[in-house]
């Protein structure tokens, strides 16, 4: 017996450690196959796989471009980009739902008005992946034209009509050539219009300057006109000098007067006289609708920007649809006309340093107009004699007189804005 039981304790102790082998075997399959699952699954999911790398960023009249590509293995989608300074966001644009899918590209733009300095872009994924790369802000930009419509009529300008006589360009011009108008019937009050036809009755304001010649007295009217309508009929505001011999003496009127669409039948709203000059002048004109009530200002300036006066009106008497130029009772010239939503007798440069100067200069080298930058660091730049500068160039300074940028501009607009920086 005893023999029979030490002979089956070996077996049964071999069989026992069989056993706990297959179970520890069994164990270690099921751990290691949990794990690896559990490993694939990690390295399948997307936020491992998502990367995005910015591959440049470059500066392209007045915005920082950004081109993003997705380098990971799955779609992306990025949902904001950031300019950033000194770890706090100077500029960004949080709205995006751009979906990239993998090895796509795309261009971020981000509009913005910041100083020279260094920065860093970083664009956000909506998984919250990031990338980023520096930027070097630096550079000097057009960054608005607010002006609508503007020409220095070295050409008749396109998309412009005539109502009564008959118009020209001629030689004669501040610069170069300019706008004859010689007035012949047919036109609203005995007048003679030319109107831009573009319609600006979706619009509630308008500002525009104009050059008009007065080299006589020649008792012609000369000016500006807003028309409800574009036929002999129409109603319209008429803003005008005239030189006249009044009190002995040579005079301008300077005029706001309105025809009501009756032949003939004109009011005076407003009016005042200055003196004459045989010269170049400019007419400033500041429309505003407000409800159905028109508030018109009209300045007038001389030749070297000085303020002669002005006179304002308000009133209900029509809707404004068109813009044109008018002349009455002989001929007139006519140069440098912009249109404008901004005030186009001014020039305005922002980005600057407090102190530092803007200067303007014309294509011979003439220096147009000039200005420091206030405490916001913005210039304004009066160029109401010459609204209309091609071929022109901009420099600034810093306070020590030194040049800190130059550059040439194919041709500047009263009422542009330029930045320095982006």
């Amino acid at each position: 017996m005893s023999n029979a039981r030490r002979s089956i304790a070996p077996a049964f102790a071999a069989l026992l450690l069989v056993l706990i082998a297959v179970v520890a075997a069994t164990l270690a399959y099921i751990w290691v196959s949990g794990y690896l699952a559990s490993t694939t699954r990690g390295a399948s999911a997307p936020e491992l796989q998502e990367l995005v790398k910015i591959e440049g960023v470059r500066v392209e009249e007045g915005a920082a471009v950004v081109t993003v590509r997705n380098i990971g293995g799955v779609k992306t989608r990025l949902k904001a980009v950031y300019v950033v300074r000194d770890g706090v966001a100077a500029a960004s644009a949080t709205n995006l739902d751009l979906v990239l899918e993998p090895g796509q590209s795309a261009d971020l733009t981000i509009t913005a008005s910041l100083p020279p300095g260094s920065y860093h872009v970083k664009v956000v994924t909506a998984s919250g992946v990031e990338a980023a790369a520096p930027l070097r802000m630096h550079g000097f930009y057009l960054y608005a034209r607010s002006a609508i419509f503007y020409t220095p009529f070295d050409s008749l300008p396109p998309g412009w009509s005539n109502i009564g006589g008959s118009w020209t360009t001629v030689n004669g011009g501040v610069e170069g050539k300019a706008l004859q108008g010689t007035d012949a019937p047919g036109g609203p009050g005995g007048a003679s219009v030319y109107y831009w036809t573009t319609s600006v009755a979706d619009r509630s304001s308008l500002q525009a300057v104009l050059q008009v010649k007065v080299a006589s007295v020649d008792r012609v009217y000369r000016g500006i006109v807003l028309l409800e309508g574009t036929t002999s009929r129409s109603s319209l505001y008429e803003m005008y000098v005239r030189p006249v011999v009044v009190y002995g003496g040579n005079k301008i009127y300077l005029t706001i007067s309105w025809y009501n669409g009756t032949r003939d039948w004109w009011t005076t709203l407003a009016r005042k006289i200055v003196p004459f000059a045989p010269d170049w002048y400019t007419l400033y004109v500041s429309w505003n609708r407000r409800g159905a009530v028109n508030e018109i200002l009209l300045v007038l300036y001389d030749s070297r920007g000085n303020e002669l006066d002005s006179i304002t009106t308000s009133g209900s008497q029509l809707t404004v649809k068109y813009f044109g130029l008018v002349v009455d009772a002989g001929a007139a010239i006519f140069d440098n006309l912009v249109l404008s939503d901004r005030d186009p007798r001014y020039v305005v440069v922002s980005g600057l340093q407090s102190g530092w100067v803007v200067e303007l200069w014309d294509s011979g080298g003439g220096l147009v107009a000039s200005a420091p930058a206030d405490g916001s660091g913005v210039a304004r730049l009066f160029v109401v004699t010459k609204p209309i500068v091609a071929n022109a160039k901009i420099t600034v300074k810093d306070a020590a007189g030194s040049v800190v940028v130059e550059k040439n501009f194919t041709v500047v607009v009263g009422g542009d804005e330029y930045v320095f920086g982006l």
